[in-house]
């Protein structure tokens, strides 16, 4: 079994995938982790996706992705996975999806924060699941953050920051049922 947990940033060409990247004015629209499973063996993400947060098989997941960046914590961050656990099979909040394009808009025109005002309590969208991981984590900076108030792009810059936490494995423009990416250190290798 594969124990190694990433945490991956990535696009589609769907609609909304394209909206995300305009409104963020990122090369990402959506982040997840990528995980080993004990019970069925490979390699799996979980996610929060339409319809609900789950896990799944990476290579049914990844299918329709391109992998932008991958990151391998320095941290044991188990215990975290294991606190967000209670948000699995929570509906996917596609109205606080929505709602992050005003909080978008009014901190890139207004320079103003605010709180989503359609995220949804009872729901969890992507970028706000990997943000509670970090939170639950307990990692330095994120104490005052509102993961309902999170983009992939600054979950992805954190990362990115922080490299005494993260160690970045990919930077590319990947498919993943093209050529595997797993493990990733082989990516690396391969000038990936």
């Amino acid at each position: 079994m594969n124990d190694e947990i990433l945490l991956g940033f990535s696009t589609t060409g769907v609609w909304l995938s394209r909206l995300i990247r305009w409104a963020t004015r990122a090369k990402y629209s959506h982040c997840w982790v990528r995980h080993g499973s004990e019970v069925w063996g490979g390699l799996w993400v979980t996610q929060a996706d339409w319809p609900v947060v789950r896990t799944w098989p990476w290579r049914a997941a990844s299918r329709s992705w391109t992998v932008k960046k991958l990151y391998r914590p320095r941290f044991d961050i188990h215990p975290a996975l294991a606190r967000v656990r209670r948000d699995f099979e929570d509906p996917y909040d596609i109205a606080g999806l929505f709602g992050m394009v005003l909080v978008t808009i009014m901190l890139k025109w207004f320079k103003r924060r605010i709180k989503n005002p359609l995220a949804s309590p009872s729901g969890v969208f992507c970028s706000e699941f990997v943000a509670k991981i970090l939170v639950e984590a307990k990692l330095p900076g994120t104490e005052h953050w509102d993961p309902q108030g999170m983009t992939p792009k600054q979950v992805e810059a954190y990362c990115a920051k922080h490299d005494e936490l993260f160690e970045v494995l990919a930077e590319h423009n990947h498919r993943p049922n093209q050529t595997p990416i797993e493990p990733p250190d082989q990516v690396l290798a391969a000038g990936g």
